[in-house]
């Protein structure tokens, strides 16, 4: 049965389906797929069913399709069907066209009626699969956080707006310490602008349409749900 090659071949695919759940997940913004009814603990979308998908949304080109395609043709049949149990008895089954997808992979010294080379063929396959998913999920993520920055802006303007008009507050009640007060015309201005100042900050920090505003905003930023509500 060559258990070792299908060993083998069956951790390589599981890494592979793993990572390829991951990018999937990311791209559809599920964050938790214990919840869902197709990534969940019990069989859902299969394998073929996730690369499909995320070929028709563009997050894979053809040529990456059809290298994972070709990795789990290969874990079908040394997973599924017994007489297969070497490389070259796998080859002889398939037509030319994956024959010379799978010479895409060989070693400059390789040669595909060679089994030894043919394994080596097979992880170089892996590899460049592993290569392209690792690649995109890193991608992906630092989308995430670009959006992430670039929709936390407005919240970083409001912010350093309030920093700006309480410290433009605090400089004017210094001015207001250091003036003669024992001017009337003086002391008359500055009560005025001591009033004016309190009536303004008061305002501002009880504004309620301001308050829902930057409370609506940011509690859809820290909600992944109501986030996807921005991009309709």
């Amino acid at each position: 049965m060559d258990l070792d090659k299908r060993t083998e071949v069956l951790e390589y695919a599981l890494q592979i389906e793993e990572s390829i759940k991951i990018l999937l997940l990311l791209c559809l913004g599920i964050n938790n797929s214990t919840k869902t009814k197709l990534f969940g603990s019990k069989a859902g979308i299969s394998f073929q069913n996730k690369i499909d998908l995320l070929y028709d949304i563009d997050v894979l080109e053809k040529d990456e399709y059809q290298g994972l395609e070709l990795q789990m043709n290969f874990r079908n049949k040394f997973l599924h069907d017994i007489k297969f149990n070497t490389y070259l008895s796998i080859l002889s089954f398939f037509d030319n066209g994956i024959k010379n997808r799978f010479k895409k992979y060989l070693l400059d010294n390789g040669d595909i009626s060679d089994e030894d080379s043919c394994r080596e063929d097979y992880q170089n396959l892996y590899m460049s699969n592993l290569k392209v998913i690792l690649t995109k999920i890193e991608s992906k993520k630092k989308d995430a956080d670009d959006t992430m920055d670039l929709l936390s802006t407005p919240t970083k303007i409001y912010n350093g707006l309030t920093d700006i008009f309480f410290n433009l507050i605090g400089d004017l009640y210094q001015q207001i310490e250091n003036s003669n007060l024992e001017n009337p015309d003086v002391n008359e201005l500055v009560n005025k602008i001591r009033i004016k100042c309190k009536e303004h900050s008061t305002k501002f920090k009880n504004n309620e349409t301001v308050k829902k505003i930057y409370t609506d905003y940011y509690s859809r930023l820290t909600n992944p749900d109501k986030m996807k509500d921005i991009f309709k």
